[in-house]
């Protein structure tokens, strides 16, 4: 190999190296909403730490621990960096400091039978305090309790210690005001209104990201650099300002049927034009898309689940008078005409409703064409109800039935899955012009319904949904041609 192309391997090798993303260790431990495992991209401090660290081609690998492994093992270099750290002087000593990535104020939680009237701090040294271990508070109350001058009780988190002042165990705990706000709010009612806020703030202070003073300046300054950019552009405020919406959002489960070009399960999991377009709403909203739970189930079942779960919500529905009080609603996302398909050899033009309802009609069980079938003919004893559409398009296929009420942006789908000629149906008659909506259980915060609803309108006038329509409606023709 000559020196000349050997200097371009090394130069190619080099930009490649250069430009693929690093990968860095973050160590944390629970502290809902700002750090958890259980929440929406790991909490507000790990999504901001990914924004940030996006302008510099890095990207997080977060591992949650005790805070005290967490500072230790940061320390030891086990872990790049740490964020949500009260800056004291001893960690000064041991660590680099970021710039602030937020602020908490400090309150005192106790329980509504003490009658909690204070001005200095000693005051409250003969009661009871609840205590996190790693924790740092007040450089005030952190000396008093260094100093004994506390009884204190220590708990594995927030959650335990909140729990230990509804049952009288502590006096008084504390804790930031957002903390104790998302974890009470996930407690029984009778709980939390055994809680009160003390009405002084004993502090509010900035948390910071930290690194090893061991280990070089560098991963600080390109958080810093990233912090500042995602201030200047805002995107540090819409942060800011939707991470109560994303939890909520992150608590939702949705579910659907198999249903192309729709929804339907596809090689990857679930896929279709709704689902592309739920994404798409999550995305806007910036909501942890990758922790989005989308269930693919048999039309009655998904239909089952969310007249009895929580936080869940079912698509694609078609809005009637019947369901209409039953949910909350989003959309209308979709047109998707209702129509009675039947065999060409059969019927060679359309015929009128009179004509059609006393023959054999297939639908799927609790489906829109279901509903307004037996509306038509109460009360439908012809009516032949399976738990898939294809059964219905195998059925009208062999002639066990005379039509097949279904939308008729499916029907071409589930006979091209079948391996049936498209060509030999036909529509006969047109029952309703319908759209598609998203139906959320009525126990989803009006906020949720809200925001979907605005940046679907985005997305449509945008021209956001017309593209993702017609990128999906190709996806499931060639996702049904390679099954096939």
């Amino acid at each position: 190999m000559s020196k000349r192309i050997l200097l371009i391997v090394i130069l190619l090798l080099s930009a490649v190296a250069h430009t693929k993303a690093e990968t860095i260790k973050v160590a944390l431990g629970e502290w809902p909403p700002y750090s958890s495992e259980h929440l929406p991209h790991d909490g507000l401090l790990p999504l901001i730490l990914t924004q940030a660290f996006a302008y510099s081609d890095i990207r997080i690998e977060t591992e949650f621990m005790s805070w005290q492994d967490a500072y230790r093992q940061t320390l030891n270099g086990d872990f790049d960096v740490s964020p949500g750290w009260l800056k004291t002087t001893e960690r000064a000593t041991d660590m680099r400091f970021s710039q602030a990535i937020s602020y908490i104020g400090l309150r005192l939680l106790h329980h509504r039978d003490l009658n909690l009237s204070w001005e200095q701090l000693e005051e409250l040294f003969p009661l009871k305090l609840g205590v996190v271990p790693g924790y740092s508070y007040t450089p005030q109350l952190d000396q008093a309790i260094a100093n004994k001058l506390f009884k204190t009780i220590a708990f594995e988190s927030d959650l335990e210690a909140i729990k230990a002042i509804a049952s009288k165990k502590i006096d008084i705990y504390p804790v930031d005001a957002m903390v104790a706000s998302h974890l009470l709010n996930k407690l029984p009612e009778a709980t939390r209104e055994q809680i009160e806020f003390d009405e002084h703030t004993l502090n509010y202070n900035p948390i910071y990201l930290i690194s090893s003073a061991r280990q070089p300046s560098e991963l600080i300054e390109r958080f810093n650099k990233g912090l500042g950019k995602l201030k200047e552009t805002g995107v540090y405020n819409k942060i800011l300002a939707n991470i109560e919406l994303i939890n909520k959002i992150g608590q939702l489960s949705f579910y659907t049927e198999d249903n192309a070009p729709i929804n339907y399960q596809g090689k990857g999991g679930p896929a279709g034009i709704m689902v592309a377009t739920i994404r798409a709403i999550l995305s806007e909203l910036g909501a942890d898309t990758e922790r989005a739970r989308i269930e693919v189930l048999p039309w009655a079942r998904a239909y089952k689940t969310i007249e009895k779960s929580k936080n869940a919500a079912l698509f694609a529905v078609t809005k009637t008078e019947q369901r209409a009080d039953l949910f909350k609603w989003v959309g209308p996302i979709y047109r998707s005409n209702i129509v009675l398909l039947g065999l060409k050899t059969r019927f060679n033009q359309k015929a009128a409703l009179s004509d059609l309802i006393q023959l054999e009609v297939c639908a799927v069980i609790d489906d829109v064409g279901e509903q307004l079938w037996k509306l038509n003919q109460p009360p439908a004893a012809k009516l032949h109800l399976v738990s898939h559409h294809r059964q219905c398009a195998t059925m009208l296929n062999l002639g066990r039935v005379d039509l097949w009420v279904t939308g008729k942006d499916t029907a071409r789908w589930h006979l091209q899955n079948n391996h049936l000629n498209v060509d030999q149906f036909t529509e006969v008659y047109q029952l309703k012009e319908a759209f598609r909506y998203i139906a959320f259980s009525k126990d989803v915060d009006n906020e949720i319904i809200d925001s979907f609803q605005k940046t679907l309108n985005y997305l449509q006038l945008s021209g956001k949904l017309i593209e993702i329509i017609d990128e999906e409606i190709k996806k499931a023709d060639q996702f049904a041609r390679d099954t096939n």
